[in-house]
């Protein structure tokens, strides 16, 4: 059986060339290259310095970080962590944050008594974020 040059060539190159180490899979849910930076070698989470696009996307993250956690699909269920998340939103400036409060406080959810005055209050920070 005859086989080309090209294809004895390309034989050779990939014949030395040693398998690759298994790359741990990226998460799909969640942009957290804006969060935090992993060191593989070492395990150690580092936070980035934020610019103001990164900042955008560490707000967002925030907020679905607090989503996920509080309908518990891929996180653990915990409203009081959901919460945090979402004030940590919020207090960056990310609208969907100051919604989410809003309607917590208005509604008594996520472990929080009703109080019309926050919701009012992330209403009008919403208002001004848009």
């Amino acid at each position: 059986m005859r086989i080309g040059l090209k294809t004895y060539v390309r034989s050779l190159i990939f014949a030395k060339q040693k398998p690759r180490p298994a790359m741990p899979r990226p998460c799909t849910l969640f942009p957290f290259s804006t969060l935090v930076w992993a060191d593989l070698r070492t395990i150690q989470l580092r936070p980035l310095p934020l610019h103001e696009p990164q900042r955008t996307k560490a707000t967002q993250a925030q907020y679905w970080m607090g989503w996920q956690q509080e309908l518990g699909n891929h996180l653990p269920q915990d409203d009081v962590a959901a919460l945090a998340w979402y004030e940590k939103s919020a207090a960056g400036g990310f609208w969907m944050g100051y919604d989410r409060l809003a309607r917590a406080y208005r509604n008594g959810e996520l472990g929080v008594a009703v109080d019309l005055q926050k919701a009012d209050y992330y209403l009008l920070q919403k208002q001004k974020c848009k």
